[in-house]
């Protein structure tokens, strides 16, 4: 059970590593740590605990009370998020938006003024007379003072935070930016006093030289250009969401429903299942459903990513937010709200932006110790510039060395390294859900990219999965009979091969018809089907239907020219299913099942991409190398059980990594069936196709929503480019800091007299971070 936390007051990527190391170790406390996972994303501001279901309820409320009460005594806020409150959140999120959009503008104009009174006469800008000459030097730093308070006032919010996080023992970005401009500020305090005390003693020239001190506008600057950058941040940030809002807006906002025999519009929140919509051309579908009266041609694009409308007749599905191109649609209601195959793929969405990649542990790593080392080098900045004594008077050093400790403080940046991988993630996630590729975790958004061998199971994944009977023998030539005993069986049966039977039968005229004993039916995974029919004719007899293995186990013999028609028809590529009854063989009935049209070009790229192709699957080999044939593929395993697919990927895994290749070791599995789960979760990435069952699409680790392999190639790209785009990200928020602290300490300042000032390093500051986010949403082209 996966639980998400709405966290507030995380600023950086220190914070969510000091939420996320208090949830573990609540989680400890209690014993769960095997039972119970958490990660915390700094950019959804979110924390998602999964919660094994070995856990009691009562066990599970205990630690999410603990946690909740461990988070806010680290200073930060949190609460179970409650997604019924959607819409009321989005604006509560809005008028926070409007209310730092106006602190912002009222920062930037007092700031602006600032600017003017403190250094617009180093430009030729005119001052007032009552603030120009030494004399007015006391009005010219009240003055600077009036305009400063209120802009720290305004942002008071990284003073409360900084103070907090420190107190807590778990310094934070606003502790530095609290550090860096509080000092500036108390500075220029001081140095306000000092002004005062020469005026009054009259000595002019210490005036002058203090009035070049005074630092509240960098104090000022500070905190509204790290405004700036964090609107500047959000609002890339909020790009990175599109794809999980735009999806959740897709739904329409009422349906018309009948009832009574008349036609009632209602909101779609009111639908219940059961209900009768009427859908008309250019009209969405507002739920999940099924066709009962009507045809037309369905726009499945935003689910599947295939631009192709899809023809919808009686008895047939459609999704809820696809929309109705043609035709009229009456359609009965079978999932609303939460449960329909939107909610799930917005469920999906959200729970793979707030997961974490392998790659961010190294990120993690850094982030807890950064800030604290960060405040180190500052305190040895200041220590080595009042040793140094830079500067003629003893003020003019303490000047110098204030400003490159509080440089360094302003221009270190935790936040570029916290968002380096989940904008990605969150981008990448998005992007691929236009072409219907759905990851559950970041972990297989990672490793797909990685991927050297696919395992392709047959039916329904490289092939069309609705196979048609396309001959038939039998020795006695009586065709219908063998078709209507295989009837009788395989209607009892769900599989691929039995609706194949069942639909041909379904198409002939006067075909006999029997009856098995229900308590008599069985069926054995991967051979066949097997029930007693009871008739006058003939007796209670055991009618096989499958493999000529499985009928040999049953003590059927095949004779040599049964099995030989057997085979020579198996070598045409078809699949084939003896028919016994009474222990005597009577005939096989041949099946078709085509490979998609798409699947020869999916492989072909896997190809390119150096990936090798193995198919698995329980047909027997000579079907296989014929579909593997057609299909490019470069090699197969046959007449497998669920368990042998498990297990040959095991063995590869173990092989590649036996030979040190551990890059290559990393597979992935690519199925639509109940028997094919085992596999899916054995390999490092299990992909479903949509149209699978429910089985394999809760064992896969990525959901291709359309019927075809097109979308593996998609998937593969989008990994290793969002891969890439989280290394320059991780590389460059890395060397950002690593040549931006030394400079802001002062270290060019001996070669070429460069020392920077706060307002500098404050808009290197917002920059790297605006970068990595920006860098990130390239993966939207």
């Amino acid at each position: 059970m996966n639980v998400r936390y709405d966290i507030t007051g995380m600023s950086c990527s220190a914070c969510s590593a000091h939420v996320e190391r208090e949830a573990a170790k609540v989680i400890k406390e209690n014993g769960a740590e095997a039972e119970v996972q958490v990660t915390v994303s700094l950019l959804s501001n979110a924390m998602t605990v999964t919660y094994s279901d070995s856990l009691s309820p009562s066990h599970v409320k205990k630690i999410e009370q603990s946690m909740i009460k461990a988070i806010k005594k680290a200073g930060y806020g949190a609460k179970r998020a409650d997604r019924a409150g959607a819409d009321g959140d989005r604006g509560q999120d809005q008028n926070k938006k409007d209310r730092t959009l106006a602190r912002l503008i009222a920062s930037g104009v007092l700031t602006l003024m600032l600017m003017y009174v403190s250094m617009g006469h180093m430009i030729g800008l005119p001052l007032p007379p009552f603030l120009s000459g030494a004399e007015n030097g006391l009005r010219f730093a009240l003055t600077q003072l009036v305009l400063t308070v209120p802009v720290l006032i305004l942002n008071r919010r990284f003073f409360f935070r900084g103070v907090s996080a420190l107190l807590h023992g778990a310094p934070n970005m606003d502790t530095l930016i609290t550090i860096g401009s509080g000092a500036s500020f108390l500075y220029g305090m001081a140095v306000t006093v000092m002004i005062a005390v020469a005026l009054h003693g009259e000595n002019i020239n210490l005036v002058k030289v203090y009035l070049h001190d005074l630092y509240f506008e960098s104090a000022a600057m500070i905190l509204t250009l790290v405004s700036l950058g964090k609107a500047m941040e959000g609002r890339a940030k909020s790009k990175a969401s599109d794809a999980i809002r735009s999806m959740s807006a897709l739904f329409p906002d009422t349906a018309c429903v009948l009832r009574d025999g008349e036609e009632v519009t209602v909101p779609r929140a009111e639908l219940a299942v059961g209900d009768v919509v009427l859908i008309r051309a250019g009209e969405m579908i507002p739920a999940d459903g099924v066709v009962m009266e009507g045809e037309g041609s369905v726009d499945e694009s935003s689910l599947t990513g295939e631009s192709m409308p899809v023809m919808k007749k009686i008895g047939d599905g459609v999704i809820g937010a696809c929309t109705l191109r043609a035709g009229f649609l009456t359609v009965k209601i079978e999932k609303t709200g939460e449960d329909t195959a939107f909610a799930r793929i917005i469920r999906l969405l959200e729970e793979a932006a707030s997961t974490k990649a392998p790659v961010a542990r190294m990120a993690d790593r850094v982030s807890r110790v950064f800030v604290p080392v960060v405040m180190g080098i500052s305190l040895v900045t200041f220590m080595v510039w009042m040793l140094v004594g830079v500067g003629d008077t003893r003020a003019v050093q303490l000047s110098n060395a204030l400003q490159s400790a509080v440089c360094v403080l302003v221009i270190s940046c935790p936040c570029s390294l916290g968002l380096a991988t989940p904008t990605a993630i969150l981008v990448g996630t998005g992007r691929g859900a236009r072409d219907g590729v759905f990851f559950r975790n970041a972990e297989a958004l990672e490793y797909l990219g990685q991927v050297r061998t696919v395992f392709l199971d047959k039916t329904g994944t490289v092939t069309e999965g609705h196979p048609t009977v396309t001959d038939l023998w039998a020795e006695s030539g009586d065709t219908d009979q063998l078709v209507a005993l295989a009837f009788a069986v395989e209607r009892q049966s769900a599989h691929p091969l039995s609706e194949a039977i069942c639909d041909h039968a379904g198409r002939v005229n006067g075909l006999p018809v029997y009856e098995i004993l229900p308590e008599t039916f069985f069926s054995e995974v991967g051979g066949g089907i097997g029930g007693r029919v009871e008739t006058p004719e003939t007796g209670r007899k055991l009618i096989l239907v499958g493999k000529p293995d499985f009928l040999a186990h049953q003590g059927v013999e095949l004779s040599s020219a049964f099995l030989e028609r057997f085979e020579a028809e198996e070598d045409r590529g078809r699949t084939v299913v003896a028919v016994a009854l009474g222990g005597v063989a009577l005939g096989w009935i041949s099946m078709e099942d085509r490979v998609k049209e798409d699947s020869r070009e999916a492989i072909a790229t896997l190809h390119e991409l150096g990936i090798e192709t193995v198919m698995l699957t329980g047909d027997n080999p000579r079907t296989a190398a014929a579909v593997c044939r057609e299909a490019g593929i470069d090699r197969f395993h046959a007449s497998l059980r669920p368990e042998d697919k498990e297990r040959l990927i095991r063995e590869a895994q173990q092989a590649e990594v036996n030979t040190k290749k551990k890059k290559a070791a990393l597979t992935a599995m690519v199925g639509d069936g109940i028997n094919d789960a085992p596999a899916l979760c054995r390999a490092h990435v299990g992909v479903a196709i949509g149209t699978g069952t429910e089985v394999a699409v809760d064992s896969a680790d990525l959901v291709l929503t359309g019927s075809s392999l097109s979308a593996l190639p998609v998937a593969v790209k989008l990994s290793r480019r969002t891969m890439r785009i989280i290394r320059q990200n991780l590389f460059w928020a890395l060397i950002y800091n690593a040549i931006g602290i030394p400079v802001a300490a002062g270290v060019l300042y001996p070669l070429w007299g460069i020392q920077l000032s706060p307002m500098i390093a404050s808009f290197a500051m917002s920059l790297s971070s605006v970068s990595v986010v920006s860098n990130a949403l390239r993966l939207r082209k």
